[in-house]
């Protein structure tokens, strides 16, 4: 980054945190009282040095640049400490109740402490350091959430990928769910295999929420396996279904569309309906779906 453009970035800082002084001088609510006087100001260094682009340098400021609200204050006596704890029943309480906070907490004002560089680097600390396949399981559910609703960190994929590794079923399965929203390429290294070898509904479904992000080349191979795995006797669970055929959708384009609407059972009583579903919705943001081209 310019040297220019950071002061400007400074700059717009500043103004936001006096802004948000006058706003916040008479509010008696304490959450909402924080919210006015620096959550703009967070929320924008956040966007400028993290998820727009990356700063080291303004990271490195953030904390002299915007300081902590009362809530984050808090959580760095409690819940995010304990992560750190020798204990493994205190950093598995931890590691739960900032999971639950990251499941129930809806609304700008609520994600204080949430959307803030302080919790993201606790959570890919504890990532590196956890020893504890169900404290793992609980931090990796955490960030699924965490990385799509509060804080696109890209520091975060670093330290989850090496889960993909993971000989645990569970933690793996989170794993790839808690990159699902990620969208670096980088992952499909461990993402093709998975889809490959699948044989439970749980993982597959997990699997197809990468698949908005498969490699051109990929999207013919990937197409015969969720058409495969949605064709299995088995496949019968109305969530697995949808999620198959909302990957269907994902993965067609231009190129592969006819091919598939030789190569697939269309009129399949399974299929057709779940398409035609997925086609409806579809239309809330695309009149005109690539997929209703099939029928």
């Amino acid at each position: 980054m310019k040297p220019s453009t950071r002061a400007k970035i400074i700059q717009k800082v500043g103004k936001l945190l006096e802004d948000g002084k006058r706003r916040a001088a008479n509010e008696t609510d304490e959450v909402w009282h924080e919210y006015y006087r620096i959550f703009p100001a967070q929320d924008y260094l956040i966007k400028e040095c993290y998820e727009r682009r990356q700063d080291a340098e303004l990271q490195r400021m953030f904390g002299e640049l915007v300081p902590d609200n009362a809530i984050l204050q808090s959580k760095k006596k409690s819940d995010l400490k304990d992560l750190r704890s020798k204990s493994m029943e205190t950093r598995k309480s931890a590691a739960i109740s900032i999971c639950k906070s990251v499941y129930n907490v809806q609304g700008s004002r609520k994600s204080l402490w949430l959307r803030h560089p302080f919790t993201s680097s606790a959570l890919i600390s504890a990532l590196r350091r956890e020893t504890d396949p169900r404290i793992q399981e609980e931090i990796l559910a955490t960030v699924a959430v965490y990385y799509e609703r509060n804080f696109r960190d890209p520091r975060l994929f670093d330290a989850v990928v090496p889960y993909f590794e993971s000989d645990d079923r569970k933690v793996l399965e989170w794993t790839v769910r808690a990159t699902a929203s990620m969208k670096r390429k980088e992952k499909w290294k461990y993402v093709l295999p998975l889809l490959r070898e699948c044989k439970t509904n749980s993982m597959m479904l997990s699997l197809c929420g990468h698949l908005d992000t498969a490699y051109k080349r990929n999207r013919v191979e990937l197409l015969e396996i969720v058409y495969d795995y949605f064709m299995l006797p088995k496949s019968k669970n109305p969530d697995v279904l949808m999620g198959l055929a909302y990957g269907i959708n994902d993965l067609l384009d231009e190129d592969n569309l006819s091919w598939f609407r030789d190569f697939a059972d269309l009129e399949n009583e399974k299929l057709k309906p779940a398409l035609k579903t997925v086609i409806e919705r579809a239309k809330f943001h695309d009149p005109h779906p690539l997929a209703e081209k099939l029928f």
